[in-house]
């Protein structure tokens, strides 16, 4: 069973390493400092390869949407601009190494041919 579904045990590992390191960054306090970078690189790292091992980045988004909701929260303090890049660009950056073939031409061009809804066919009618 695992071997069908294996996206989804790495999916879920994945995630829930995610959502643990952020935690632990928002957790340090407001005030930056580099262990705090380095848990935000690994969150960031994480997501990334969340999305690498099966295409679901609403995951990625319900962690953000929780911390937005409760950002009033003296514990949770909103996320500067640096910790933003730290996270997305790390993110972006692992997605890609661990899933360079999203980047070839023919990948490139059937995703813009399914995002076209050119991929489904229908018998021509008579």
């Amino acid at each position: 069973m695992n071997r069908l579904a294996k996206e989804d045990t790495l999916l879920v590992f994945f995630t829930w390493l995610g959502y643990y390191l952020y935690l632990k960054a928002k957790k340090l306090g407001p005030t930056p400092t580099r262990k705090q970078g380095k848990y935000y690189v690994a969150a960031g790292a994480s997501f990334g390869l969340v999305l690498a091992s099966k295409y679901f980045p609403h995951y990625l988004g319900l962690n953000f949407l929780y911390y937005y909701l409760f950002r009033g929260q003296e514990q949770f303090p909103p996320r500067r601009r640096v910790d933003s890049l730290l996270v997305f660009g790390t993110c972006t950056l692992v997605f890609l190494l661990a899933n360079p073939v999203i980047l070839q031409p023919s990948t490139l061009k059937h995703m813009f041919h399914y995002v076209q809804e050119e991929t489904i066919t229908h018998p021509r009618a008579i």
